[in-house]
């Protein structure tokens, strides 16, 4: 279970989250997550993930890309990446809690536990 800020509302996220990211995908979840409830636009989401590269990105559709290679890790612990319209100055990602995954069944004829020999 996330732990929520009980001032604002935004995702508490644990401590194993950042570890399972690479460096890049650790830019993008700090911005998201620096940007609290408002959320942050790609824009500028852009300009924070890419601030280290002199030309910065060629495409703003990589953060789409990101977000989507990132959602399996995120889910993992209950978090998800969103983008949501409902602002003036256009779609702001925001991060929220999600109900984490079923576990995954084991195929047909798998023990779990091995036999000891």
């Amino acid at each position: 279970m996330i732990e929520t800020c009980p001032c604002c509302g935004r995702p508490v996220p644990p401590e194993g989250v950042r570890r399972s990211l690479t460096v890049l995908y650790t830019r993008l979840f700090d911005a998201v997550d620096a940007a609290g409830r408002y959320g942050i636009t790609r824009a500028r989401l852009m300009d924070q993930v890419y601030a280290h590269r002199p030309h910065g990105a060629k495409d703003l559709n990589v953060l789409n890309v990101m977000r989507s290679r990132m959602a399996p890790r995120l889910a993992e612990y209950g978090l998800a990446i969103v983008t949501h319209r409902d602002f003036g100055d256009g779609a702001r990602w925001r991060l929220e809690t999600i109900s984490p995954p079923p576990p995954r069944p084991l195929p047909t004829g798998t023990c779990a536990f091995p036999a000891r020999g």
